[in-house]
């Protein structure tokens, strides 16, 4: 039950059930625990075997016998003893990684990194190989440099950010400076000037507190931009479509434009430019 609604409907339908089976020939109703499916009616569950104990703890007799064999166990401690392992058969077989690349990361212990890459293959659908080659470091370097802590190739927490073949980056871009413009719309649009004055200094202020750069700038940019767009157009459906185009193109052109080199980030180096920011 995960609504007012249901539950309504569940009593209801409980009533007029009890009531049936209470009105044909002195009919008694089974103590037990009852569900709803999606039709509002009541299906039974399991039934209850005592009369008067504590509902707290009641005997439920037709509860399957849950027997737990010795060789679960002892599958389940085998499994505990290699989880975690990246073997040669299992990349190469699972994975789909080429036998060159599969023993440099079996060899030289890449697992976390090999991790990260089922989670892109998951969300994207991408193959591994072309994952790492993307990156154009290959999957020796790859490995190396995600075993020895180095997280430049996955910055803002998500492990496809500089991948330029995919879609993640730039939506972890949008995501991240887009509620700005919606903070701005919902509860500064046409407020007194001195208040939208303050929404941009205190915004600019935060940005370059928490992003230690001059991407500052561009942040602001897209959100003033999109501001004088609604004020010139005030009180339009196209001042609002226009203000969330211009938004999502400028964060879009920026990445496009100031994406890392994938190179430099697998050799740990920033180009020259390059911000601790999600938009540079």
């Amino acid at each position: 039950m995960n609504s007012i609604r249901t539950i309504h409907t569940a009593i209801n339908f409980e009533i007029a059930r009890q009531f049936e089976i209470l009105s044909n020939n002195n009919g008694k109703v089974i103590r037990e625990t009852r569900g709803v499916d999606s039709e509002g009616r009541t299906v039974p569950m399991r039934e209850k075997d005592a009369e008067d104990t504590d509902y707290r703890f009641m005997i439920e007799p037709n509860l399957p016998i849950l027997k737990i064999r010795k060789e679960w166990m002892e599958g389940a401690e085998r499994e505990l003893e290699t989880q975690g392992i990246a073997d040669f058969e299992w990349l190469r077989d699972r994975c789909g990684f080429d036998p060159r690349s599969a023993i440099h990361i079996a060899v030289r212990d890449g697992w976390d990194g090999v991790r990260d890459l089922h989670i892109i293959k998951w969300e994207t659908g991408h193959d591994y190989n072309s994952v790492v080659e993307s990156f154009n470091c290959g999957t020796n370097t790859f490995a190396k440099k995600h075993r020895s802590g180095h997280r430049a190739l996955f910055p803002g927490g998500s492990a496809v950010r500089d991948v330029s073949e995919m879609g993640d980056p730039v939506m972890m871009i949008i995501m991240r400076r887009y509620p700005l413009a919606v903070v701005h719309r919902t509860f500064f649009y046409n407020k007194p000037a001195q208040q939208q004055h303050l929404f941009f200094v205190v915004v600019g202020i935060c940005l370059w507190y928490f992003n230690c750069g001059s991407s500052v700038i561009h942040a602001l940019a897209s959100v003033i931009g999109a501001y004088l767009i609604t004020s010139q157009l005030r009180g339009t459906d196209a001042s609002i479509y226009a203000a969330h185009i211009f938004f999502l193109g400028y964060l879009l052109f920026g990445y496009w434009h100031h994406r890392c080199s994938a190179r430099n980030l697998c050799r740990g180096e920033r180009p020259p430019g390059e911000l601790e920011s999600d938009f540079h």
